[in-house]
């Protein structure tokens, strides 16, 4: 007589992280009656690169930014939205991630990390990438776009507000093995 067994898997689709390091996935679950995963499925991946520097100075900033704002609608409900996109706060938060963006024109070359839960062996390997003039000023645009992106957290629940979209500049680059 065969055992039955279920197996059951999830599907991550993305992650989401806010300013204070809060994490928050958007995932599926699902009875696996199958799973063939093809290598076509595994070549194609989204990377993000974030400084730790950045996280660290942006996380304080912003959660200080955060409290601003509750005060502010605590002392001038019909004004704080006004007077938070003006704050010192807000500004703050402006001028760290300009200082922050510290990609340049060139050879980039990273190294993926990558460990089993299980006794897979895995090879890490080594990898590079170029930035080009214009791959740089596209990213620098970003920064035209935060006002929009705080705008936004500031009207949250707002009677009537629709969150304004952020188109972002993302970069395709060409990924090559060393």
């Amino acid at each position: 007589m065969r055992a039955k067994h279920k197996v059951d898997y999830t599907e991550t689709f993305s992650e989401i992280r806010d300013f204070a390091g809060n994490r928050q996935r958007v995932e599926k679950d699902q009875v696996a009656i199958a799973i063939k995963i093809s290598t076509a499925n595994l070549l194609e991946k989204f990377v993000r690169f974030n400084d730790l520097a950045f996280q660290d100075e942006i996380k304080d900033v912003w959660r200080l930014g955060q409290e601003h704002l509750e005060y502010l609608k605590t002392a001038d409900p019909e004004k704080f939205r006004e007077i938070a996109l003006k704050s010192k706060q807000y500004s703050d938060i402006l001028a760290i991630h300009k200082k922050h963006l510290w990609w340049q024109e060139g050879k980039y070359t990273f190294r993926f990390l990558a460990s089993s839960l299980n006794d897979a062996v895995i090879e890490n390997q080594s990898f590079q990438f170029v930035l080009t003039k214009a791959d740089v000023e596209a990213l620098q645009q970003n920064n035209e776009l935060l006002p929009k992106v705080y705008q936004n957290t500031v009207n949250i629940g707002l009677v009537g507000y629709k969150d304004e979209p952020i188109p972002w500049n993302w970069r395709t680059v060409q990924v090559s093995k060393c």
